[in-house]
């Protein structure tokens, strides 16, 4: 039930933050997101109740659709239109593919050894530390106009 209600958020969430990654740039939504993703999640371990489970699982998902449509575009961005793609978008890819493949092995031998609560806590951090490269990046100007 959390999974749906995060995916839920998310999916509630990427219309409006992909017009947004537009209008204001991706920087903003990414740091936002981060932020909301990185402190959700670090609290789903330290819920006692099925309602605030429920809340900070719907919060995390709104996080990552705040990211994922700006990550994408800035990926775009770094291609441009005037060269092939396809091998950055494939590193990208599998970069993603090895962090949803490797995170919960990592994150259970935390659980295994601390419990959930540390887990999460240590999900909510790499979340947040996610956030040094992007404090340092130069915003992406406004692309194009949003109708």
């Amino acid at each position: 039930m959390a999974l749906a209600v995060a995916a839920a958020g998310t999916a509630l969430t990427l219309q409006a933050s992909g017009k947004m990654t537009d209008s204001v740039g991706r920087r903003p939504l990414i740091l936002v997101g981060l932020v909301v993703t990185g402190l959700s999640l670090g609290l789903i371990g330290f819920s006692t109740e099925l309602w605030q489970l429920l809340a900070l699982s719907i919060i995390s998902g709104v996080g990552a659709g705040l990211v994922n449509p700006a990550q994408q575009a800035t990926v775009a961005d770094v291609v441009g239109s005037h060269r092939s793609g396809g091998s950055t978008l494939a590193t990208f890819q599998m970069a993603q593919d090895g962090g949803a493949i490797l995170g919960p092995i990592l994150i259970g031998l935390i659980a295994d050894a601390f419990g959930f609560g540390w887990a999460f806590a240590a999900t909510g951090v790499i979340s947040l530390l996610a956030l040094l490269p992007w404090l340092g990046a130069r915003d992406v100007e406004k692309t194009r106009e949003v109708n």
